[in-house]
């Protein structure tokens, strides 16, 4: 598969060959430490109100929907990629909780 196929089939509900991946935001050199790095993460956090620590790991997939349809409605026209980051443990997560993400951004399309 290719990415797109890839993203494409585990938005659709099909097995992909592989899980998906994606880059993340990197913050810029003055912003990766110390001070700056806290309000930056803070910044983009209150930006687009996810929560990957907590509503993704115990909420439920209704307030995952709903989380997620909030960023998307917080970023407007602002291209955007909504995945889990970098603190996201696959042993913690529901798995309906990832379908819930899909199932969002599928919505909002």
């Amino acid at each position: 598969m290719t990415s797109k196929e890839r993203v494409n089939a585990v938005l659709a509900g099909r097995p992909p060959d592989r899980p998906p991946f994606s880059f993340w935001y990197h913050f810029p050199y003055d912003q990766v430490s110390g001070s700056a790095a806290v309000n930056a993460h803070l910044a983009q956090l209150n930006a687009l109100a996810m929560d990957n620590l907590g509503t993704l790991v115990a909420g439920t997939p209704q307030q995952v929907r709903e989380e997620v349809a909030d960023a998307l409605r917080r970023a407007r026209s602002r291209p955007v990629m909504i995945a889990p980051g970098c603190t996201f443990d696959p042993a913690r997560v529901p798995e309906a909780n990832l379908h819930a993400i899909a199932a969002a951004v599928q919505a909002s399309i």
